[in-house]
């Protein structure tokens, strides 16, 4: 056993020396940088490759083909692939665990890091700070001769780094964060809409419930008329209400929300209720008061469906 420990102990360190000078060699190859620290600042380099597309030449021809002309544009892209080599000086850097970091990690650096091994995720570690000035090189990687660009860039922003020891594996900067921010916001928002969805059916149910059973209760006479009026009206502010809740979440989930179509909505279902209630008292009381009632929901109905119909044939975009 004390000859296995030891041989187990000396492949291990073999193994550690071996990826050491591997990523010493990927450094001299520029495709892993390095970390210089101070007392409170620190400078660090990452690499990237840059593709430059540009059209160079443009012609145009044409071509009788029985009675149809056609026309056809000819053009070369030159694409100059370089290295960047970016140099960033960060002031107050802060080394945090993976799952840590205060900014979040972009999917495709989320992908790196997962597919790191196990027994070296533990040493990784996510470098955050405050950028305060920022160096590019690049040079081409096609040609023999290797014209250099050299760009200097002063400012202040959000910069972090995936870094093993001295080692950077990858960077990246203000852009980014900023991307994946969005991308974060954009998600919360679609989760959004798709609670608003399914809310929005509830709300539709408990308008009708209510709408059916004030139109219902109307209708009844065990009660006396003053006090059945009164709760089929309440009845029926109350399924307008919901319409109007079913419409508003119906509208955020698809991204058409407007007090304009609420109010539409919600003035719809409010007259066909009391239309209904309306004509329903009249034919039991014998209510003349009430068909006039009756007659003049009915022209609100008509109003606020051709509203709505108008919106929509529009496709949502009807300006008044």
């Amino acid at each position: 056993m004390d000859k296995a420990e030891r041989q187990l102990e000396q492949h291990c360190l073999d193994f550690a020396n071996e990826f050491f000078a591997l990523l010493g060699r990927m450094q001299q190859h520029h495709l892993v940088g390095g970390i210089e620290s101070g007392d409170d600042t620190c400078r660090f380099t990452f690499f990237r490759r840059v593709a430059i597309i540009e059209e160079t030449a443009r012609q145009r021809s044409q071509r009788n083909i029985g009675d149809k002309i056609e026309t056809y544009d000819h053009f070369s892209t030159n694409i100059q692939h370089r290295n960047a080599m970016h140099v960033h000086h960060v002031r107050g850097p802060m080394l945090s665990e993976l799952g840590d970091n205060v900014h979040p990690l972009p999917e495709k650096y989320q992908r790196f890091v997962s597919s790191l091994p196990d027994w070296l995720s533990p040493s990784i570690r996510v470098l955050e700070g405050e950028l305060f000035r920022e160096e590019c090189v690049e040079w081409d990687t096609m040609v023999e001769i290797r014209p250099q660009e050299e760009t200097v860039s002063i400012r202040w922003q959000r910069d972090p780094a995936i870094v093993f020891g001295d080692f950077v594996l990858a960077g990246w900067g203000e852009d980014v964060i900023v991307g994946e921010e969005s991308r974060a916001r954009d998600g919360d928002i679609e989760r959004s809409k798709a609670i608003a969805s399914s809310v929005a059916k509830r709300f539709h149910a408990g308008s009708m419930a209510l709408a059916v059973l004030s139109i219902a209760m109307i209708g009844s006479v065990a009660w006396s008329p003053a006090l059945l009026t009164l709760v089929a009206i309440a009845l029926g502010l109350s399924a307008m209400y919901l319409a109007s809740l079913a419409a508003k979440n119906e509208y955020f989930a698809s991204g058409l929300l407007t007090t304009q179509r609420v109010l539409m909505h919600s003035t719809l279902i409010g007259g066909i209720v009391f239309a209904t209630q309306a004509i329903v008292f009249a034919a039991v009381r014998w209510s003349i008061p009430a068909l006039i009632v009756a007659a003049f929901c009915a022209v609100v109905v008509w109003l606020a469906f051709s509203m709505k119909s108008s919106d929509k044939e529009l496709g949502g975009n009807r300006v008044d």
